[in-house]
């Protein structure tokens, strides 16, 4: 796979010019966003950050918690809008196949 790289980039005329420029405009583009976080960094404190690191940290763990809480939770519990609805008239989830069933 490199082989066939390299051999496409040799077959162009200016490859190396275009290389650079590829990898220059890349590098400067990550320059940019490191000296903007840096300076965001230095503005909010290394306290704060943490902080909000920790707070976000925790609403998306919750978040996956309660999602996986909602779908494994048995049918008639408090809260369940189902409830009025026997278990057996529920369609429950069937594995999808590739193939038709008769």
């Amino acid at each position: 796979m490199m082989n066939t790289v390299k051999n496409v980039l040799h077959s162009f005329d200016g490859a190396g010019q275009l290389a650079k420029e590829i990898g220059g405009n890349s590098a400067d583009v990550a320059k940019r966003v490191g000296s903007g976080v840096s300076g965001l960094a230095t503005k909010i404190g290394a306290k704060r950050g943490l902080v909000g690191l920790a707070i976000l940290g925790a609403v998306v763990g919750s978040t996956i918690f309660l999602v996986r809480y909602l779908r494994n939770r048995e049918p008639g519990e408090p809260g369940d809008t189902d409830a009025k609805v026997p278990a057996a008239a529920r369609r429950s989830r069937q594995p999808r196949t590739n193939h038709a069933q008769a």
